[in-house]
């Protein structure tokens, strides 16, 4: 990576979001202690709806996190259960809300074919998550 410039950096993996605002600064200050990123560089990180804080996301905003991934998977309460979430949907949108309050972008995942999903079930979740368009 010497010499080159960095456009983007992913936190992910895991639940990153489950480290401390101040971890993520300090993070985000080494990368730029140590690699070259270009002014508009997107720093994102993922986020689990069940782990996030009220402010915690604008703490991160603030720690220099630029873009947010939100692991809603689904709003439906049966499907985040099969799945083994510890969010349920009330949470999630929740979470996206503060998402949207916090980051100029963000994204969320969303999960398809899941066991026993039907299509209108599929649509539902698609419908809620647009409708959170920045």
């Amino acid at each position: 990576v010497w010499g080159r410039s960095v456009h983007s950096i992913f936190i992910g993996g895991g639940t990153p979001s489950l480290f401390s605002p101040a971890a993520i600064d300090r993070l985000i200050g080494d990368i730029r202690a140590r690699l070259r990123l270009e002014p508009d560089c997107e720093i994102t990180m993922e986020a689990n709806p069940g782990t996030f804080e009220k402010d915690r996301f604008r703490a991160f905003r603030a720690a220099g996190v630029t873009r947010l991934s939100v692991g809603v998977q689904s709003f439906n309460d049966q499907h985040l259960k099969a799945l083994g979430r510890v969010h349920d949907r009330a949470q999630a949108m929740a979470a996206v809300e503060e998402a949207a309050a916090s980051f100029d972008t963000f994204n969320l995942d969303i999960m398809y074919a899941l066991p026993g999903q039907t299509l209108p079930e599929l649509e539902q979740d698609l419908q809620t998550a647009l409708a959170f368009k920045p």
